[in-house]
């Protein structure tokens, strides 16, 4: 019996739903012939630019919650609600 990729399936999954709703909204295929390699390339170029504002966001998501929330005390430099080390006014330990 041969052996089946669960992850493989669902990204064979997602394909084909991708490309089902690429035909609904465009009304065509990526057989289509009116665009040049180069425009190919730029789609593809924008998309990788989307993902890496995509992966981005998440990376920052997670380290938020990954950081520690600091108490933040009243500076007794300025009076702000701050870190020492951070204060505005040029004030450090």
């Amino acid at each position: 019996m041969e052996k089946r990729d669960a992850v493989v399936d669902a990204v064979r999954a997602d394909l084909l739903t991708r490309s089902q709703a690429g035909i609904a909204k465009y009304g065509t295929t990526l057989e289509r012939t009116d665009l040049s390699l180069l425009d190919w390339l730029q789609h593809a170029y924008e998309e990788t630019l989307d993902q890496a504002n995509y992966l981005k966001r998440a990376i920052m998501e997670l380290d938020a919650q990954a950081t520690p929330k600091l108490m933040a005390l009243e500076c007794p430099y300025c009076g702000g609600d701050h870190l020492l080390e951070h204060c505005p006014e040029g004030y450090y330990r």
